[in-house]
């Protein structure tokens, strides 16, 4: 990479971070709002019928936005009209299954616990929603940080701002939100589909079979990942009832914080270290791990600490009863953040079947001891099983790039020992949760050990930052 290009690239690695950070910020930061408005049967309602418009976006789409990250090295040339060919592919299929529902909508929508206008959103949703997701990825390859700010943060400010007006104005709470989120969402990713058929300048079917190739695999490792991480809701929902999915979503939501920084770090961090991975300059990508890993972890044991006070201000006193979820929740964020590391390195060498497998695997495991484990000891094992999901998933990672010979690309000892010892932290937590003098004496020596590590080595940890440049 030339000097100018990674100057590009971390200025628009940057503004990524941040666009990312906002836009999933905004759950985070309005859910108070939400949880003061809607009564906990429809906080559950919604938090149904949001797992399940991510699960389905994936299955239905065939999630042909997955296949850019490679194809735009192999079809260089003719990169816009992948994009425009992929994108007809995916409505194609979402309209077919869409027609097959409508024709049956009091069963589908009875299996989705959704109502019928519902499942009409969804599929609507997810015919269009792929063109804004593709006009932000061809934006980001091409270190366009203005046109992911201005898609990202439009969209984030009217669909959120719609659907807190529709809420508090509606007798129906859950339609008003669904209504005022999904409806704008669609209107704006319409725009930007119809500008990437122009840009497209044309379709092919020779692309299928390349994108199916690459998709296909991924498909069931997205699918999984996020029956990993939505369907302990959807089990909850089942057999407990959508109170309880309030309670357990509540605690998903104060933990969300994590889940948006690494999300936000991981859309700079993944284009950047394919790069050097393809540059050959992996001891590179290895040094800048030491802060990537660093800063998500000192974030993660904030919210930790900081558990009870997160749950009273997103949720009130009420919702205190859902305490014991966020530990293993958060820790199960950082292995995920871990393993997130060896799924860069899988993917660049076209390892996709593997990276499936491992999801497919955990996921497998993770519902079946929700479904044994759930009606037992109530929405909270859910937390615990995910944790579980989350670590096979690390193993089965780290085994799959040994196999590859690429485990000298990464420190495995510092991250297996970030990952491990964070589980300390879970009965730890537990016990301070009912200590909170003893608590927050610990936050203050903790902020005041790392503000003097911080100041004591500014100059080894700005050196390693400026590795990325």
């Amino acid at each position: 990479m030339s000097e100018n290009s990674g100057k590009k690239a971390v200025k628009a690695g940057f503004w990524y971070t941040v666009a990312n950070f906002v836009t999933k910020g905004a759950i985070f930061l309005t859910a108070p709002f939400f949880n003061r408005m809607m009564v906990k049967a429809d906080l559950g309602a919604y938090s149904n019928i949001a797992s399940w418009v991510t699960l389905l976006a994936v299955l239905l789409s065939m999630d042909f936005v997955s296949s850019l990250v490679v194809a735009r090295f192999d079809y260089k040339e003719e990169f816009r009209k992948y994009i425009s060919s992929t994108l007809l592919y995916g409505t194609a299929i979402t309209l077919v299954c869409y027609i097959i529902a409508a024709l049956n909508m009091d069963v589908v929508a009875s299996f989705l616990e959704m109502p019928p206008y519902a499942v009409h959103l969804m599929f609507i949703f997810i015919c269009v929603n792929p063109g804004l997701l593709m006009y932000q990825y061809s934006c980001r390859f091409d270190y366009n940080y203005k046109g992911v700010i201005i898609s990202s943060l439009g969209t984030l400010a009217v669909s959120t701002l719609c659907a807190l007006a529709c809420t508090y104005f509606s007798e129906n709470k859950l339609f008003g939100r669904t209504i005022g989120y999904y409806g704008p969402s669609i209107v704006i990713s319409l725009v930007f589909y119809i500008y990437l058929l122009i840009k497209g300048k044309g379709f092919s079917m020779k692309y299928f079979g390349y994108a199916f190739k690459i998709c296909f695999p991924m498909i069931w490792h997205a699918l999984a990942g996020h029956a990993l991480s939505q369907g302990d809701r959807i089990v909850i929902t089942k057999t407990i009832g959508t109170e309880a999915n309030a309670m357990y979503s509540i605690a998903y939501t104060c933990a969300m914080v994590l889940l948006v920084l690494w999300s936000a770090m991981n859309t700079a961090w993944a284009p950047w270290a394919t790069e050097q991975m393809n540059a050959g300059t992996v001891e590179k990508m290895k040094k800048a791990s030491y802060p990537y890993v660093g800063i998500f972890v000192f974030v993660s044991v904030y919210a930790l600490l900081l558990g009870p006070e997160l749950i009273l201000i997103f949720g009130g006193p009420s919702f205190l009863e859902a305490k014991p979820v966020l530990p293993p929740v958060i820790v199960g964020y950082i292995f995920q953040m871990v393993y997130s590391l060896y799924v860069n390195a899988e993917f660049y060498h076209k390892k996709q079947t593997q990276i499936a497998a491992a999801t497919i695997m955990a996921a497998a495991i993770n519902i079946g001891l929700n479904i044994i484990f759930v009606p037992i000891y109530g929405y909270v094992a859910a937390a615990y099983t995910t944790l579980f999901g989350y670590i096979c998933m690390a193993v089965f990672h780290f085994f799959t790039v040994k196999k590859m010979g690429k485990l000298d690309w990464f420190d495995n000892k510092f991250q297996w020992a970030v990952a491990l010892g964070s589980l300390l932290l879970i009965p730890l937590c537990l016990f301070l949760y009912e200590m909170t003098i003893v608590r927050w004496v610990l936050i203050g020596i903790f902020t005041v050990a790392f503000i003097v590590a911080l100041v004591k080595y500014r100059k080894r940890v700005l050196k390693v930052i400026k590795l990325i440049k």
